[in-house]
């Protein structure tokens, strides 16, 4: 396969660079810049120049920029190079305040004519880049041709930029698919074109693209799609490709597509086909690269313990297999996985064995991967010296080896380290520039937390009003971090209904770590921000249990950091309402700040408990502006608003449904009014002295409380349970919104005891906590229903879709011919689209008719169909079930996601797919089911 030459489709470039010489052999010197990416074809543009030149009779001296070059000294070389004789000058970086700067662009400008060239000036760094616009300046005086190469633009006319060539420019003579794919494998650019070229000429044959689609790297940076690798991958997939490749092909799309937000279903749909494939190839290195492919394409924020699993899942394949790659990314996942379980000496311990494992081969993207998260260890710890410095040295590394993220990566490590030192302006301006390239990654969220933090915190609050909706029913690698900025948002300029919507989905985190990404940033506990919503909301006692995790996790990993958050929020709560301890928390966060050399902790304006009626307040205990929420709002001025209970009845009749009876005395409500209390916070109900039973009180209004936080309109003392009263303390405040948050409860209590998923009418109500989904009466929900019925207890897909067991293959029994085996399974395909019809209407006769209709079917054919004959038809009926049994399971689990999204989240991580089916609970997992 021959090599396409380098300088096809240049002619432009070479006449530039003719005319530049022609006016040099005539005495008058200039410029000429050229730019391109790497592979665009610069150095063969440099060569063909020099060669030019000398056929013109022109002397040439020709250097490369590197970054071994200090100041000047590029400069320095070139006119050493032009001229052997000559006595550079000590030249400083700036000609404009250095004369010998000036002596050198002179010395370089004079004389000729004759060619000097610089390739890959922007390596020598900006020194070096600073000094071209004054010697430009002086060339006319001379005639002496400059042509300067680099990467990027130099914004120094005349400038050309070397584009991507078209497919017919790029590989004429190779078939139309080949030509198409090398012209996608290389962007079009000839240097990369003619590398891939010869290695396809080298290789042992085979589709040449297929070969490219699973070799070529992706040029994308995390989160952004390469397009031209993305259609490669589609074409392969066009192809007859063998299961291994197939697999593998399909892994790699669904990869890539992470970074279209909306390409969730396809994502999961390639993943699932990939992994069945590469599981019966038995091949360790498929399943190892399918199984990295599929931690990447569906990032589920909740499923690190899965994460976990599947790492060490990947480590052991790989090295079965002999692929130090795959060997890597498991060992990767592995870091990642623990630093997301709060386990940070487990993560550095994953860090170091993928260090030790990356230097042993060389490998030098990796290098780079460990020096930014180190930094970022540093960070969290208070190092910020050490942060700073291993930050330079990822610039300087990953610059060098081309790492598409070097420089997010680094303004990622320096951000962190602004934003904490408050230094929020610049980085605002970036991510406001980030949110715009990458919508639906959700850079609006540390924009809105970096507006607050630089004194914008009206604008922090419209963004955090913005983008609340879509974070609530999104996902994905960033999701967790924007979840925990717009918390610090809520807690500081939010309203108690944002707080608490954003606690709800924050809730299953607990003891976790917010873990951005690859880990390339943490920026503190999971209960630090749990703290600071449920103290927004009033719930004091939660707030503190939260907060008091947060301290311990944040002493434990060392991370001073997050102790001086933690300390200081901790301090703020406990100082609201008069609990012991705050001036020492208080203390010990400024302590560790000053030293830190970071600014002195701001407070958050939690509300405290209102004075009572003709007492004197505490000094911490004034009321925060929005003290009172959904029932009816403070005004900021510390008077009531309309509907506001203030030691009497509301203002303007019952607020959202629930009458106050009494003066109100240290309660705050949400969802209701406030009747008498002591010391409560009634969150969804009014308060009152008494507990509710069935809706009405004993001693108090509905939903009232004593001492203590209502639980769904239950009251301490006694729980609401279908118009009974339990003799239970209440665990929680159910908060208008319908996410509980406990109040008093144990920091590692899961948010309920039990769910359900019961008959309604015609359909299903699925409760999860406070979350509820109606489904109709379809397959899935059945299905569904057996396998939570059933935890842990692997179910063949044959038994699921039957309804039971026994429908296994049987003994042999007479064979059917071809026709009839044949029109069995037209008609069971047939009631298959039925079923799935049915489905999609909610039509439960008809499919309950095809059901019955279709499990006849297939007991006769099971049957009539035995071990003796050819076209025994259990491997396909079993693989129907898979499909039938998966894509209905799937189905109701996509419904449950956009009625109750955590109940979704935790199904999606719990339940197992496959020709055996099985619902593995996780660690957040309710203690029961009622079916």
């Amino acid at each position: 396969m021959p090599s396409g030459p380098t300088l096809t489709g240049r002619d432009a470039e070479l006449a530039a660079i003719a005319r530049l010489l022609e006016r040099a052999a005539a005495g008058t010197g200039g410029h000429l810049v050229i730019t391109g990416p790497p592979g665009s074809g610069r150095t063969a543009i440099a060569d063909a120049a020099a060669a030019l030149a000398r056929g013109r009779g022109l002397p040439v001296a020709r250097i490369s920029g590197t970054r071994a070059d200090p100041g000047l000294a590029v400069w320095t070389r070139l006119l050493t190079a032009a001229d052997p004789e000559a006595t550079p000058p000590e030249a400083g970086p700036d000609e404009a305040a250095d004369p010998e700067a000036g002596r050198l662009a002179a010395a370089l400008a004079e004389g000729g004519p004759r060619l000097l060239v610089v390739d890959d000036l922007d390596r020598a760094g900006p020194d070096a880049r600073a000094f071209l616009p004054g010697l430009t300046a002086r060339l006319g005086s001379g005639a002496t041709a400059l042509l300067v190469t680099a990467a990027e633009p130099l914004d120094l006319p005349p400038e050309r930029r070397l584009a991507g060539l078209t497919a017919a420019q790029l590989a004429p003579a190779l078939p139309p698919d080949v030509r198409h794919a090398v012209w996608l494998a290389s962007a079009g650019l000839p240097g990369a074109a003619t590398r891939i070229m010869d290695e396809l000429t080298a290789s042992d044959g085979g589709d040449a693209v297929v070969r490219l689609a699973l070799t070529t790297p992706s040029r994308a940076p995390f989160l952004e799609r390469d397009t031209a690798l993305v259609r490669l991958l589609e074409a392969a997939l066009t192809r007859g490709l063998s299961a291994p490749d197939l697999a593998r092909a399909q892994a790699r799309l669904a990869r890539e597509l992470l970074g279209d937000p909306t390409s969730g279903p396809r994502r999961r749909e390639l993943i699932e086909g990939a992994r069945r494939r590469a599981e019966s190839t038995g091949n360790p290195g498929t399943l190892a690269e399918v199984l990295d492919c599929g931690l990447h394409a569906l990032w589920d924020p909740l499923a690190a313990p899965e994460r976990r699993d599947t790492a060490e899942r990947i480590v052991a394949l790989a090295r079965r297999a002999g692929d130090t790659d795959l060997e890597l990314r498991g060992l990767f996942w592995r870091f990642v996985a623990r630093a997301e379980l709060a386990d940070l000496p487990g993560a550095e311990s994953a860090l170091t064995e993928y260090a030790a494992v990356a230097g042993a081969v060389g490998d030098l993207e990796a290098a780079v991967v460990v020096l930014s998260r180190q930094a970022m260890l540093a960070t969290v710890r208070g190092r910020f010296a050490e942060a700073h410095a291993l930050t330079d040295e990822v610039a300087t590394r990953g610059r060098r080896i081309g790492l598409p993220d070097t420089e997010r990566l680094v303004a990622s490590l320096r951000g962190r380290i602004a934003l904490l030192r408050g230094n929020a302006g610049a980085e605002a301006e970036q991510l406001g520039t980030m949110a715009r390239r990458m919508p639906g990654h959700f850079y609006e969220a540390a924009l809105a937390r970096a507006l607050l933090v630089s004194g914008r915190p009206v604008e922090a609050g419209l963004e955090l009003e913005r983008l609340l909706p879509a974070v609530l029913a999104g996902g994905g690698p960033r999701w967790l971090g924007a979840v925990a900025d717009l918390a610090i948002v809520a807690a500081r300029v939010g309203t108690p209904a944002a707080a608490r919507e954003l606690y709800g989905v924050l809730r299953p985190f607990h003891r976790r770590l917010v873990v951005w990404g690859g880990a390339n940033t943490i920026t503190g506990t999971v209960d630090e921000h749990l703290g600071l919503l449920a103290a927004r909301t009033g719930a004091m006692d939660a707030a503190l249990a939260h907060l008091d995790t947060a301290v311990e996790i944040a002493e434990r990993a060392g991370a001073l950091v997050w102790a001086v958050q933690a300390l200081a929020a901790r301090a703020e709560v406990r100082g609201a309402h008069g609990r012991p301890g705050a001036a020492g928390d208080r203390e010990r966060a400024r302590s560790i700040a000053e030293r830190l050399g970071l600014p002195d902790p701001s407070p958050l304006g939690f509300p405290g408990p209102a004075p009572a009626r003709g007492s004197t307040p505490h000094p911490h205990e004034t009321a925060a502006p929005d003290a009172t929420t959904a029932g009816g709002a403070a005004r900021h001025d510390g008077t009531a608003a309309p509907g506001t209970a203030t030691g009497g009845a509301p203002t303007t009749g019952p607020a959202a449904g629930r009458a106050a009876t009494g003066p109100a005395a240290d309660a705050t409500t949400a969802g209701g009014t406030t009747g008498a209390a002591t010391s409560t916070t009634a969150v969804g109900g009014a308060a009152a002295t008494g507990a509710a039973v069935g809706g009405a009180a004993t001693g108090g209004t509905a939903g009232a409380a004593t001492d203590g936080t209502t639980v769904g309109g239950a009251a301490t003392g006694g729980t609401t349970v279908g118009g009974a009263v339990t003799p239970r303390p209440a665990t929680g405040s159910a908060t208008a919104s319908g996410t509980a948050i406990a109040d008093g409860a144990a920091a590692g209590d899961r948010a309920s005891d039990a769910w359900e998923l019961v008959r309604d009418g015609d359909g299903w109500l699925l409760t999860a906590g406070t979350e509820t989904a109606r489904l109709r009466d379809v397959r899935g929900v059945r299905y569904l229903r057996t396998l939570l019925a059933a935890p842990g207890r692997e179910i063949d897909a044959l038994d699921l879709v039957a309804g039971g067991p026994g429908l296994r293959v049987g003994a042999p029994a007479p064979v059917l011919d071809d026709a009839a085996r044949a029109a069995y399974r037209r008609r069971i395909a047939d009631l298959d689209d039925r079923l799935d019809g049915a489905d999609r209407t909610g039509d439960v006769d008809a499919a309950a008719a095809a059901q019955r209709e279709r499990g006849a079917l297939v007991a006769e054919l099971r049957r009539s169909t035995g071990l003796g004959g050819r076209g025994r038809s259990h491997s396909d009926e079993a693989e129907r079930a898979r499909v039938n049994a998966t894509r209905a399971l799937w189905t109701v689990v996509g419904r449950i996601e956009t009625q109750a999204p955590l109940a979704g989240a935790h199904l999606r991580a719990s339940l197992r797919t496959g020709r055996v089916l099985r619902y593995h609970p996780t660690p957040e997992a309710p203690r029961r089911w009622r079916l």
